[in-house]
C-alpha cells in the first residue's frame, strides 16, 4: 500500500513539474517573435489547400508587416535572393488567433519576384516569361490574403502587345498606372539565411 502511494505521489509530483513547463513555453510564444519559434522548428510543415510544405525545404527567411498592424508576416524563401526560379517557392506565413496560419506559396514557372510597397499595403508578385508580364497584387485583411488585381501584358498572335485587368482587355495607360504603382515603386524582398 505505501509503494502504490508513493508511486501515486511520484507521479503527481511529476505532472506539477512538467505541466506548468508546457504552459509557460506556450504562452511565451507572442504576436512579436512568433516567427522564431517556426524558424527554429525544421519538422514544421504548413498546408495550404491540398498541398503541405515542409519548414525545411527553406533556407532563407524575410519580416514584412504587410498590412501595418504591428505584427510582422514571415516569408519563408528557397534562395537567397528576390528572384523566384521556375523550381522555387516563396511561402508567406501569418500569426493571427494565436497560431500560425500558411497564407499563400508563390511560385512562377518562367521566373518572377516579390516587392512589398508599404504605402499601398501591399505585395506585389511579379511573373514572367517571354511573351507575359504579369503582376498580381495581394492585401493582407483581417488575417486574410486576397488578391486585389492582377494586370497583364501579354503578346499577341501578330506580335502586338495587349494589355489586361484581371482578365478583361484594358488601356495602356491602366496597365502603366498600376504597373507604376504596384511595381516600380515598391522595393524587392530581401532575405536573409535562417541560423
Amino acid at each position: 500500500m505505501k509503494r502504490k502511494l508513493l508511486g501515486i505521489f511520484c507521479a503527481l509530483l511529476l505532472i506539477a513539474v512538467f505541466v506548468p513547463q508546457s504552459n509557460a513555453q506556450a504562452a511565451s510564444v507572442t504576436k512579436s517573435n512568433w516567427y522564431k519559434t517556426v524558424l527554429n522548428k525544421k519538422t514544421g510543415s504548413y498546408k495550404i489547400g491540398s498541398k503541405t510544405y515542409k519548414r525545411s525545404k527553406y533556407k532563407y527567411y524575410a519580416l514584412v508587416d504587410i498590412n501595418r498592424d504591428g505584427t510582422k508576416e514571415l516569408l519563408l524563401s528557397q534562395s537567397s535572393d528576390s528572384f523566384i526560379a521556375g523550381t522555387e517557392s516563396v511561402l508567406l506565413l501569418s500569426y493571427s488567433n494565436k497560431r500560425v496560419k500558411a497564407l499563400k506559396c508563390f511560385q512562377s514557372a518562367g521566373g518572377g519576384e516579390l516587392l512589398y510597397r508599404s504605402a499601398t499595403k501591399s505585395l506585389t508578385h511579379y511573373t514572367r516569361l517571354s511573351d507575359l508580364g504579369q503582376i498580381e497584387v495581394y492585401q493582407l485583411k483581417s488575417g486574410i490574403l486576397k488578391k486585389a488585381v492582377r494586370i497583364t501584358n501579354m503578346r499577341q498572335d501578330n506580335y502586338q502587345w495587349q494589355a489586361y485587368k484581371n482578365g478583361k482587355k484594358c488601356s495602356r495607360n491602366t496597365l502603366y498606372s498600376y504597373w507604376d504603382k504596384y511595381y516600380d515603386r515598391a522595393s524587392l524582398i530581401t532575405y536573409r539565411r535562417i541560423p
